[in-house]
């Protein structure tokens, strides 16, 4: 039916048809096999038709969940111009519009909602779609979350409440009511740890294995989990100093180094050939802007990056950094022009080449400052705990206006 109403040739869906006909299976355990049995439903497990099927299936059910739900969560958006001139969204003509309503991704769903009556209605009408084409949504896997915000409703699953939470796992990225990213820094450095740890005795303590080699295992195992995801993060530079101390403690680990050695983070990340944290997230964040560049503008992310929400302000204090606020600073420290970027970036080799050059640029430069600052820090030595001057006392006790006592006599006497 569904592969009809699309309009799929009849010999294409007679050959798929044949493929899951007469589909039989069993089940093993304990050395112990059952025996076969009828599968009137699904699709075959690791057959490359499955995604694909699958695909088809759930967008068909969303349009017939949606086709009358509300939606309140509107868009406005404009991909012609700079990413960093604020004036093009408020140009009269030249602005499209788009409903956030569902966020997919194979079979997970995320409904997005700015109340909680709109979000009871869209879930009312995914159940009944879910029962109409014989789907079940897992009642224990699913929970709302409120952001920036207290919850105001308690949304129903089937006259069953669902669990409030303030943090949920989604793709394998934590999601909070703050929008907070420490939670997630907290998961990542724990996986991280975890992979690290694991490996003392077989590759960091193993004498066998030359420093080239654990280097490329740290890559592999540990570095390419850390920053999982860190192309879409809006990292405070505390977040991003606890990222580089985690990593360059790694690698101090892995080469044996201690502070007794007296090395420098500069002469760890020399001897390991890699670059420090502060680059990796910086190369990552700017490779992911070029590919939202060259998008379709019918694409979410680059319509969420071109664009603004259509209600809505900003709460009174200091706003909170935006992803394009970071995209923008990184594109200064990476020596390439903020309101020129799109130039290059529509190219891939072009941007790819810019990148290179702009990541060895941005780490010359925090070499080059760790430096200078361990330079001053040499010429003006700090002056050790108790060790009082005298220009330091007769400015304390000015302030306190009390220049006579016994106290300030024993340390006037001290001082000549």
């Amino acid at each position: 039916m569904v592969l009809q109403r699309i309009g799929c040739p009849p010999i294409l869906r007679q050959l798929i048809f044949s493929f899951h006909e007469d589909m039989k299976g069993t089940v093993q355990f304990d050395d112990r096999t059952s025996d076969s049995f009828d599968i009137r439903g699904g699709v075959k497990q690791g057959c490359i038709l499955a995604p694909t099927l699958f695909g088809i299936f759930f967008a068909m059910l969303l349009e017939y969940a949606f086709r009358t739900s509300p939606g309140d969560v509107f868009l406005h958006w404009r991909t012609d111009g700079s990413l960093f001139n604020i004036t093009r969204l408020k140009a009269k003509t030249k602005i499209s519009s788009s409903l956030l309503r569902d966020l997919l991704f194979a079979d997970d769903a995320a409904l997005v909602a700015h109340n909680g009556n709109t979000l009871q209605i869209m879930m009312n009408h995914l159940t009944h779609a879910c029962q109409a084409f014989s789907l079940i949504i897992s009642v224990k896997k699913t929970a709302t979350l409120t952001q920036t915000g207290t919850p105001t409703a308690t949304i129903t699953l089937d006259n069953s409440p669902l669990q409030t939470v303030e943090k949920f796992c989604y793709l394998g990225s934590t999601i909070t009511t703050s929008t907070s990213l420490d939670e997630e820094l907290n998961a990542r450095i724990g996986k991280a740890g975890t992979s690290f740890g694991k490996l003392n005795k077989r590759a960091w303590n193993n004498k066998m294995l030359t420093l080239r080699t654990k280097i490329k295992i740290y890559e592999a195992c540990v570095l390419s989990s850390l920053p999982y995801g860190a192309e879409t993060w809006t990292l405070y530079s505390s977040q991003e100093k606890r990222l580089n101390t985690y990593h360059l403690r790694c690698l101090r680990k892995i080469m044996g180094i201690s502070w007794e050695d007296r090395k420098t983070n500069s002469e760890v990340l020399e001897l390991a050939g890699l670059p420090s944290m502060f680059t990796i997230l910086g190369k990552r964040r700017l490779r992911w802007l070029g590919h939202l560049r060259r998008m379709d503008d019918s694409r979410i992310p680059k319509q969420l990056l071109y664009g603004e929400m259509a209600q809505g302000t900003r709460p009174r204090g200091r706003p909170k950094l935006r992803f394009k606020d970071k995209c923008k600073s990184t594109l200064t420290k990476f020596n390439i022009n903020p309101s020129k970027f799109e130039d290059t970036a529509d190219g891939r080799t072009a941007w790819k080449s810019t990148l290179t050059a702009g990541a060895k640029h941005n780490e010359n430069n925090i070499i080059s400052a760790a430096a200078q600052k361990r330079q001053a820090r040499k010429e003006n030595p700090p002056v050790p705990c108790g060790a009082l001057t005298e220009e330091y006392f007769f400015y304390k006790n000015d302030c306190r206006g009390k220049r006579n006592g016994p106290q300030n006599e024993k340390l006037e006497n001290h001082f000549n």
